[in-house]
């Protein structure tokens, strides 16, 4: 994983022109443990990531991500497919371990795990654990059938949640008040959303199409999902108090699922936008919904495909697009002064680097880089601050003077013109970073 370099100078790229936008993410790729593909799944309030990763082309294994390490959490696991899907603050994981069928399983942090019941057939799916270790997903009932139940598990106790009258549902989200949401099928086969709480499992109001999902529901009750229209097209919902609203914005998107709520109300989400069939990843700003590919650093290797899980700190996870597909964690920054494009911004001459706003006396280090992606600080969570450059290098240093300003002056070769680079400057015993700055020499 990237950590800042210390020696370097300017560099070339071909690109183009200058780019003016508020990037609010840093950019991690998680990596994989050997092979090619990788999923991250949940992030927790300390910044693990939950997800699993291939290790040959036929087998996966369950592992954790952490501050750009990436640990596999069950060396042993067996073939052939071994999943995960959540990680509560405890740093415990559930998912699916191979085996006759499907074992749901809670990997432990001491590298115990504790293998779930199921309702009485051969399958249990975890989807979701809280901090009290309460664990749902769906199982099914009777080993002659594959249709499941929604579930609750708790301390080695599993209850069926029950349906609308049909023959299968699932349990999606649970939160630390132990409310579960999830979906059941009536005798109809229309799919309900639903909110289990208190031994009570109640349908929740759906648009007018067939189906609705409840996804994910935080610690103040407020679910999102999705409800499809009459026609089939699927809408982005939330239920607060119970009651739905629409949330689906048919400015940028045909449709969209609103997949994951933190406990600020921060909702994020997957959009087919319009005039593609491409899905990719979105949060709601200003009751817009925004493609977190704008609010991420340019120029980077892949583009976010699917989002799956968001912390309360605003750090977000999910894939890139296929070839090869990677887990992707986007760690929100925030940039306390101000760094200017280099000056006079032409090739062949010497350029200066001003940043202003700086804690007088600080050392400001001044970094360049090919592509924009996320670099962990020394001494720094990515919690706290990242930059937004894959592997920078530091092309030099200058300490504020009173009035908060540190310059450096550097000779841009002849080559660079026309050229674009990324530009960034951090102070690093106070994590504290610049805005990206996105410069073509002329």
């Amino acid at each position: 994983m990237n950590r800042l370099a210390m020696t370097g100078c300017f560099a070339l790229w071909t690109a183009s022109p200058a780019i003016a936008q508020d990037y609010r993410y840093a950019m991690f790729e998680m990596g994989t443990l050997g092979w090619e593909k990788s999923v991250a799944t949940g992030v927790n309030s300390s910044g693990q990531v939950s997800g699993w990763s291939e290790v040959t082309d036929s087998l996966s294994h369950p592992v954790v991500w952490y501050e750009g390490v990436l640990i596999d959490i069950d060396p042993t696991a067996p073939c052939c497919s071994n999943y995960t899907h959540a990680i509560n603050d405890a740093g415990e994981v559930v998912g699916e371990r191979a085996g006759v069928g499907s074992v749901g399983v809670v990997w432990l942090t001491g590298g115990e795990r504790i293998v779930l019941a199921t309702l009485g057939g051969r399958f249990t799916v975890p989807y979701d654990i809280n901090n009290s270790r309460q664990i749902v997903g769906a199982s099914n009932y009777d080993s002659e059938t594959y249709f499941n139940h929604p579930f609750l598990w708790e301390d080695g106790n599993i209850i069926d949640l029950g349906t609308f009258g049909g023959t299968k549902g699932e349990a999606s989200a649970i939160n630390n008040r132990g409310q579960v949401v999830g979906t059941a099928w009536p005798p109809d086969g229309r799919t309900k959303p639903f909110l289990w709480e208190n031994g009570q499992l109640i349908q929740l109001d759906v648009l007018g199409g067939e189906k609705g999902w409840s996804l994910d529901i935080n610690d103040d009750g407020l679910i999102v999902g999705f409800s499809t229209l009459p026609g089939s097209t699927s809408h982005a919902v939330k239920w607060v108090n119970r009651q739905l609203i629409d949330i689906h914005d048919g400015s940028v998107a045909q449709s969209s699922s609103a997949e994951c709520v933190n406990s600020n109300g921060v909702i994020i989400g997957n959009m087919n936008p319009n005039g593609t069939q491409q899905t990719t990843g979105f949060i709601i700003i200003d009751d817009h919904m925004v493609d977190l590919n704008t609010l991420a650093p340019p120029r980077r290797l892949r583009q976010i495909d699917r989002v799956n899980d968001i912390n309360d700190a605003g750090m977000i996870v999910g894939t890139t697009r296929s070839n090869p597909v990677r887990g992707a964690i986007l760690s929100p920054v925030t940039p306390t002064f101000t760094l200017a494009a280099p000056v006079p911004g032409r090739a062949g001459r010497s350029n200066v680097l001003t940043a202003t706003g700086v804690t007088p006396g600080a050392r400001v280090h001044f970094v360049y880089g090919l592509n924009g992606g996320g670099t962990i600080i020394p001494g720094c969570s990515i919690q706290t601050n990242a930059l937004q450059i894959r592997r920078p290098t530091i092309i030099g240093s200058a300490t504020a003077n009173g009035n908060g300003e540190a310059s450096l002056a550097r000779y841009v070769p002849p080559i660079a013109t026309g050229q674009t680079i990324l530009f960034q400057a951090v102070v690093q015993g106070e994590c504290a970073i610049s805005q990206l700055v996105v410069h073509r020499f002329e």
